[in-house]
């Protein structure tokens, strides 16, 4: 509404409102958008009469254009997976934090803020509430005070704090076998035994350097120096180095590039369904929501076992209304997690855990989205 308010020609814009919570139950109703009376206790008449619809029993609802303009995702803040391209996450130009933060411990707190300054554009803002002001949690931001209401920026080129990987190196595997031809999954895949890295040797390409490279490479990635990983010089071009390469533009929210360097990088490697998963993450962080469901289905028809592309494809038939397709594709999710440990990362997930995952998926379904 502020938004609509404030920019005139918003329909030229490519504005993406994200919002997230941890109970599947609470975001549910949030996308209802409908609200009693008492919601209303402290609001001008004229924003109500505006923006919402009267209904009956003295509730309101919102209306469709504005309740379209907002994504409601599941985010756990004490997870590692963010910022992310598969979350939404990454290259943000503001963060509204208010009245969390006071809840966790200081050490979960330090955390939770560096993964917002690592989602956060250079100079962009977190806004947290007024009790939180005087956390020890924001030693990496600027703070500023725009009549007497205090915010904290992102610096430019600030020196980079160590902040906890979002992505480990057991993510990277060389390239799987080649692509036949696309075409969906129709039923839940079990998977027996965990598919093991089919490794295809690079000639003349010197292992150690390559190795110290993706070291190097992973360092930088998990304090959030993305501009540095991408200048790092190229050892052996290979898919680990490219797909690290293709993530770091991405959550610099360098679309472009990305979508550049990772059509280049399937262009030289057709068998990679890695190269694949991250050509739907940036098509679909582009709103190419079509463009992004086929690259994930070639990702499947490549690797049937490949849950995170599984869980994606998922949500995006959610999104679109399509409850027969996501059920299909979560319960693809849950049926191919019985082989990991809860601790266990799941694959190109950016630090998502199995056991996470796992209830990630099992609370959408109980908080009766698929119904």
């Amino acid at each position: 509404m502020a938004l609509l308010r404030t920019i005139p020609d918003i329909r030229e814009w490519n504005i993406t409102i994200l919002a997230t919570d941890i109970n599947p139950k609470i975001l549910q109703k949030a996308k209802r958008g409908i609200y009693g009376k008492w919601s209303f206790r402290n609001v001008p008449d004229w924003l109500k009469e505006r923006y919402f619809l009267c209904e009956e029993k003295e509730t309101f609802e919102i209306l469709s254009r504005i309740k379209g303009m907002v994504t409601f995702e599941y985010l756990n803040l004490a997870d590692d997976n963010y910022p992310s391209p598969l979350t939404n996450t990454h290259a943000m130009d503001i963060i509204f934090c208010r009245n969390v933060l006071m809840y966790f411990a200081q050490e979960k707190g330090v955390k939770v803020v560096n993964g917002f300054y690592n989602s956060l554009r250079e100079n962009g803002y977190l806004i947290v509430s007024v009790s939180e002001l005087s956390l020890p949690y924001f030693s990496r931001f600027k703070t500023l005070n725009c009549s007497n209401a205090f915010f904290h920026q992102k610096e430019l080129h600030k020196a980079t704090a160590p902040a906890v990987a979002a992505v480990s190196q057991n993510s990277f595997v060389k390239p799987a076998p080649p692509l036949i031809k696309t075409e969906s999954i129709s039923k839940p895949v079990k998977r027996i035994s965990k598919p093991k890295p089919q490794i295809q040797q690079i000639k003349n390409a010197p292992a150690m350097p390559e190795k110290k490279f993706t070291n190097d490479a992973l360092s930088l990635y998990a304090r959030g120096c993305y501009e540095e990983v991408i200048n790092l010089p190229a050892v052996g071009n290979s898919s680990d180095e490219l797909l690290l390469k293709i993530r770091a533009y991405a959550n610099l929210g360098k679309l472009k590039e990305a979508r550049g360097q990772c059509e280049a990088a399937i262009a030289a490697d057709k068998l990679n369904p890695k190269l694949y998963f991250m050509q739907g993450i940036i098509l679909l962080d582009d709103n190419k929501t079509d463009d992004a469901a086929l690259a994930l289905k070639r990702v499947i028809y490549l690797d049937p076992n490949f849950v995170i592309a599984h869980f994606t494809l998922g949500n995006i038939y959610l999104r679109l209304g399509n409850n027969r397709n996501a059920d299909k594709h979560f319960s693809n999710v849950l049926t191919l997690l019985t082989t990991f440990q809860p601790e266990e990362i799941v694959p190109e997930s950016d630090g998502l855990k199995a056991g996470r995952l796992k209830e990630i998926v099992t609370e959408t379904i109980h908080a009766g989205v698929l119904v």
